[in-house]
């Protein structure tokens, strides 16, 4: 009867589809489970059907609570696959914590991110959300905004921790629409915002965040 569950496979590059297969059926069976990390960082050799695997049990594990996925230099991270992992945490009807890091998971688009925001819209309990886009060097102003619409319906958080350092096409715009979304978040107590090395922001971003 184990509640909590951490487990590291950074840069474990010899863990293949078979192995998260694995993973997953005994993930399914810890059914007192309110805490999981995952870290798959690194881990280049698992394709789509891991990924597929890992969230067709994911969906059902309806009694999580906290839930953590680190999928940073994931380059088998597309729309689609993001889109896949999306749908099966917007089922965990329970999930009041949400900690997910897509750091330099360059394949990521504008559906990705509104698959991912539409999400956080789906899950009613939601109160601490993390998210760690650093280096997703495709994102652009546009994308942050369809996230931030998003956000602005999570009407329930009281930290929001959102990193987007490295986003070099990014610029004023994503930062005025997270100043938009903030304007709604009257339950907010922590806070934090990550731009480092931005390099399009400028005084007037910062003029709107104020």
């Amino acid at each position: 009867k184990i509640p909590c569950l951490r487990m590291s496979f950074y840069y474990c590059q010899k863990i293949s589809d078979e192995g998260i297969h694995c993973l997953s059926l005994g993930l399914k069976k810890l059914s007192h489970l309110k805490h999981l990390y995952l870290n798959f960082s690194n881990c280049h050799t698992i394709t789509d059907r891991g990924i597929e695997s890992f969230s067709f049990v994911l969906e059902k594990m309806t009694h999580i609570h906290h839930l953590r996925l680190d999928f940073s230099y994931f380059p088998l991270i597309t729309d689609e696959r993001l889109k896949c992992i999306s749908i099966a945490i917007s089922r965990l009807p329970n999930l009041s914590i949400l900690d997910l890091t897509l750091s330099s998971c360059r394949n990521i688009h504008n559906q990705g991110i509104q698959d991912l925001s539409l999400t956080f819209t789906k899950l009613p309990r939601l109160s601490k959300l993390c998210l760690n886009l650093n280096y997703c060097s495709n994102l652009h102003d546009k994308d942050i905004e369809d996230l931030c619409q998003n956000l602005r319906k999570c009407t329930n958080l009281s930290t929001l921790k959102l990193s987007f350092a490295c986003c070099t096409r990014m610029g004023n715009q994503a930062i005025q629409s997270v100043a938009n979304a903030l304007r709604d978040q009257v339950t907010l107590s922590n806070l934090s915002l990550d731009f480092r090395n931005v390099l399009g922001i400028s005084d007037e971003g910062i003029n709107g965040l104020a």
